[in-house]
């Protein structure tokens, strides 16, 4: 019924009086455990901090005022598209029909959220299996090595 915002990814146009009004939300503590800002924003994970703050703020207090990007583009998680079980399946954006972000081309990315696929740099085995989080690893490395070159950072080998 209510929005959620996934935190690990925003982008916010600086606005003065929208800073100290959501400084307000904040001293205030309007947060119900299990039911989220207002009772209404938050009842899921990271929901008492910026993920739930941040939907209470945009729909509750400024609705439509938010605009909501293409997950499968930006903070790319390599998720399933849909949550639930059987004929109680829902699309995670609560669209009709539900794009399947396992197989976007890793070209049209222009972030990555490593949740599922983990962090590069711990090495996880189990990703072996899926090709996107296999690309994303890659890529990670390749920018890391760009940017130690250009550095002019030497690596032990």
């Amino acid at each position: 019924e209510y929005v959620n915002v996934q935190g690990g990814f925003l982008v916010v146009r600086p606005n003065l009086q929208y800073f100290e009004e959501f400084k307000e939300a904040i001293y205030e503590g309007d947060f119900v455990p299990s039911a989220g800002w207002k009772g209404k924003y938050g009842g899921y994970f990271g929901g008492q901090q910026i993920q739930g703050l941040c939907a209470y703020f945009f729909d509750g207090l400024h609705p439509r005022t938010a605009v909501e990007l293409n997950r499968c583009i930006y903070n790319q998680m390599n998720d399933k598209p849909k949550k639930g079980k059987g004929n109680k399946e829902f699309c995670l954006d609560n669209k009709e029909t539900c794009e399947d972000c396992r197989e976007t081309d890793i070209s049209e990315v222009k972030s990555v959220h490593f949740t599922l696929c983990q962090k590069p740099w711990i090495c996880p085995l189990y990703i072996l299996g899926q090709t996107l989080c296999k690309e994303f690893h890659t890529k990670w490395f390749l920018i890391r090595e760009d940017m130690e070159n250009q550095l002019g950072i030497k690596r032990n080998k």
